[in-house]
């Protein structure tokens, strides 16, 4: 480290002319940047970002921007900000174009309040003000009021559910079974893009379960006996996929089989569709809640599921705020099982 404290003295350092909070101090810095000792201790001390993001709040900063190839950074200040309203705008994503993720983070602060120097951003394209409406016709109403005839999807002869994936019931004729279906996509069901993995928003494996559990609600069955989880689901940023829940008949034990697929949201409706999960539903004795005499149970360690998150992350499970329901939780002891280690 003596050289690099040689190399940094060879150059002049200035203190910063604007505000400046250094992740070293995890505070404002100021005359200390000037030492090339602070230079050294920025190489080998920790990061202190959680002290420096919050610092930058006390002082009333609620607008975070990430300058970097992805939004790492951003998804971490969240994290050290739960309980505020702080927006946090990466500029960059590792998996879309340089101009649409720019352009996005422009529009999201400019909603926010911060307006840009528009000038600026459209310097050299061509591009011009012009007034709104557009249309001549602003004064009078246009649009054609619904009739009597007009109708949902019953219209149709397709039954309505009451699910948040699923939105439609199709009831086949003679033996064959139901079938469940849907459409999602991250921007109708935002909270799906809290889950992440290898960067990437993937459909949770929970959520084949609750489909399943859905399609045993329909047809009479009590539980979902089992369930093979066969391929992820990984969704697009822009794009939507359609689901369906193929439920077959009853046989002599009265358990019926469960298929759950998908399809891209803008391919053939008579293209190829791709199996994601297989299961049985079944009639199965009723099965009391299990009810702890004591609280923690006997036998259980305390784990932090903060620090758990944290290295779920550095792996690429990256879980959101709306997978983030508890701070802590309770892991029995159990042989060969280290604690703060977890398998998916």
């Amino acid at each position: 480290m003596e050289e690099f404290r040689e190399v940094v003295a060879s150059v002049s350092l200035c203190a910063p002319r604007i505000p400046f909070v250094s992740t070293v101090t995890g505070a404002l810095a100021g005359e200390e940047l000037v030492s090339p000792d602070y230079w050294v201790r920025n190489v080998r001390d920790t990061v202190r970002f959680l002290d420096g993001v919050r610092a930058m709040h006390e002082q009333g900063v609620d607008t975070f921007v990430e300058l970097g190839p992805d939004g790492v950074l951003s998804a971490a200040g969240q994290e050290c900000l739960p309980d505020s309203d702080a927006l946090f705008v990466p500029f960059q994503r590792r998996d879309q174009p340089e101009p649409e993720s720019a352009l996005t983070a422009v529009g999201k602060l400019h909603v926010r309040g911060r307006t840009p120097d528009w000038e600026a951003v459209f310097n050299g394209l061509d591009v011009r003000r012009t007034d709104l409406p557009t249309y001549a016709f602003q004064h009078r109403r246009y649009w054609l009021e619904p009739g009597a005839s007009a109708g949902g999807i019953r219209s149709a002869g397709i039954g309505t559910l009451d699910h948040p994936l699923l939105g439609a019931l199709v009831s086949m004729p003679g033996e064959t079974g139901p079938v469940l279906t849907g459409r999602l996509s991250v921007r109708t069901h935002s909270w799906l893009a809290d889950h992440r993995v290898l960067g990437r928003s993937l459909f949770p494996g929970t959520a084949f379960v609750e489909l399943a559990r859905c399609a045993a609600e329909v047809t009479g069955a009590s539980e979902v006996e089992d369930i093979t989880l066969a391929a992820p689901l990984v969704l697009s940023e822009t794009g939507d996929v359609a689901l369906r829940v193929v439920v077959g008949t009853a046989d002599e034990t009265g358990r019926r089989t469960v298929e759950i697929c998908s399809q891209p949201g803008d391919a053939d409706v008579e293209g190829p569709w791709t199996t994601h999960a297989t299961g049985v539903l079944a009639d199965g004795p009723e099965r009391a809640a299990p009810a702890f005499q004591e609280w923690p149970p006997r036998g259980a360690d305390e784990i932090d599921l903060v620090s758990l998150r944290e290295s779920l992350a550095d792996s690429g499970l990256d879980y959101g705020p709306a997978f983030q329901g508890f701070a802590r939780g309770l892991a029995p002891r159990r042989r060969g099982i280290r604690r703060g280690r977890a398998v998916r």
